[in-house]
């Protein structure tokens, strides 16, 4: 399909784009955050030539419509028919309602408050957390295999909550995982250990993998490699008990920072005290005083060298 032709297409619905003159058109990329939050759609992965640019009016106001509520932690469906732009094929409608003969776990999902999205081979069930994005993915494929993301991480069969559960599953077992996952938290792991990840930076301000060789450091918390990630509580309990040695190190971090700064401390303002931050202040006026009155002692000292050798010249 050709440029022009693009240009007048949705690139979500793939419907013709109603022209209006008193408004420009919606680029994708303004609203590329939704899209990817409510339909999976990566639209920065989009080809030139082959996906057009623009969005229709009609879908930029469900995707803000859907957007709000879920912001509002209200129960929000995002009716909107994606469309297949193909390399080298024509454009080819699949309604999200009609291309699983999964519609049953769908609702299932949305009654059980979740969010969900349903394409032509896979039932995707979302978690929303407190900012209204999804912290949680549970992908059912066609085939009824599944694949369970919590916070960035894959979870692994010997996790609890993933424990006796097959590879395929059934009705049985989807019920199963909605009711853990419309129950459970979101462990949080070690969101609030500041000064032993500022410790952990490389020397260009790098973020650290890891606080310690049991735990990954992975956005923005600290969670030991066997967080269980979905807990009946904030924080799961191999979390809280590795909180123990977190603390440890925190103490010995808060420590350093009560010790004597000096000029050229290389602790960052940020992590100082003010009681820290007014001595190192002290210390340095203190030490700009001195290079002044060295500075006038040497320009006397030159001086006095200049005046003598000309006193020796005469």
């Amino acid at each position: 399909m050709s440029g022009p032709e693009l240009q007048d297409l949705c690139r979500l619905c793939g419907v013709l784009r109603r022209s209006e003159s008193h408004r420009n058109p919606t680029r994708k990329e303004d609203v590329s955050k939704i899209i990817r939050a409510g339909l999976n759609i990566n639209v920065e992965e989009d080809v030139t030539g082959i996906h057009p640019p623009y969005i229709c009016r009609p879908c930029e106001m469900k995707l803000r419509r859907w957007w709000d509520a879920t912001k509002k932690k209200k129960k929000a469906s995002l009716n909107i028919k994606v469309s297949n732009f193909p390399r080298g094929e024509g454009i080819s409608s699949q309604s999200t309602t009609a291309t699983l003969a999964k519609v049953e776990w769908e609702e299932a999902a949305r009654s059980a408050g979740l969010n969900t999205w349903l394409t032509d081979s896979r039932l995707q069930v979302m978690k929303m957390d407190g900012e209204g994005m999804p912290s949680v993915f549970f992908t059912v494929f066609d085939d009824c295999t599944w694949r369970l993301i919590v916070a960035g991480i894959v979870a692994q069969g010997d996790l609890p909550v993933c424990c006796g559960h097959p590879r395929v599953l059934s009705v049985e077992d989807f019920q199963d995982m909605l009711r853990k996952l419309s129950s459970l938290f979101v462990c949080e792991g070690n969101k609030d250990l500041h000064g032993v990840v500022e410790a952990r930076k490389g020397a260009e301000g790098q973020m650290p993998i890891r606080i310690t060789a049991n735990d990954i450091y992975c956005q923005g918390t600290v969670r030991h490699i066997k967080c269980l990630l979905l807990s009946n509580r904030p924080r799961c309990d191999v979390c809280r008990i590795h909180r123990s040695d977190l603390m440890v190190l925190a103490s010995r971090e808060k420590g350093k920072l009560f010790k004597d700064v000096s000029v050229d401390s290389t602790i960052p303002n940020k992590n100082l005290t003010n009681q820290q931050l007014q001595q190192k202040v002290s210390l340095l006026q203190t030490e700009r005083r001195n290079l002044k009155r060295r500075s006038l002692a040497l320009k006397d000292k030159v001086a006095s060298l200049l005046e003598k050798e000309n006193v020796a010249r005469q």
